[in-house]
């Protein structure tokens, strides 16, 4: 992931990056705060059968899975996208939800997430205790501004 940091910050500031919600919190010494975005790197790409690859970066892995398996080549499923995100963003809906194969889309004006169907099976149970599950290929979340700017780059590489 880049950070684009375009202000001049102050000496005397601290810096808080929360992986969570993609941001970057400055905090200078006089309590003001300001957020910075970051941005999501992505590569797109195609396979040996002309399939296309998307590549998202760590922390966005879900979300190049649900391109490569949901979205796939399908021109109107991605028009059918923008046309939510559009309706999204005039507050003419309030959130929309697609359900998959493999993933859900959660959408609503400042977000975006995909949710892989597996996590609703519950194996906490069944794990040792101080077992960790790698999850990065499953829960992903990004603004809705970036995800959209990445869904027009997608219907740009597979034209």
């Amino acid at each position: 992931m880049f950070y684009t940091i375009k202000p001049a910050l102050p000496m005397g500031l601290t810096v808080t990056i929360d992986a969570l919600v993609a941001a970057i919190h400055v905090e200078c010494a006089s309590h003001q705060q300001v957020r910075l975005e970051a941005f999501m790197d992505y590569e797109f790409t195609f396979d040996e059968q002309f399939n296309p690859i998307a590549q998202f970066s760590i922390g966005h892995e879900a979300i190049g899975l649900w391109f490569t398996e949901e979205l796939r080549k399908d021109k109107q499923s991605i028009a059918d996208l923008l046309d939510i995100i559009r309706q999204l963003e005039q507050r003419q809906i309030m959130q929309h939800h697609i359900q998959g194969k493999t993933f859900q889309l959660r959408l609503n004006a400042e977000q975006a997430e995909v949710i892989a169907l597996a996590l609703d099976i519950d194996i906490d149970e069944e794990l040792p205790e101080n077992t960790e599950l790698y999850d990065q290929e499953s829960y992903a979340e990004c603004g809705t501004n970036d995800f959209k700017q990445a869904v027009l780059d997608w219907e740009q590489f597979i034209h």
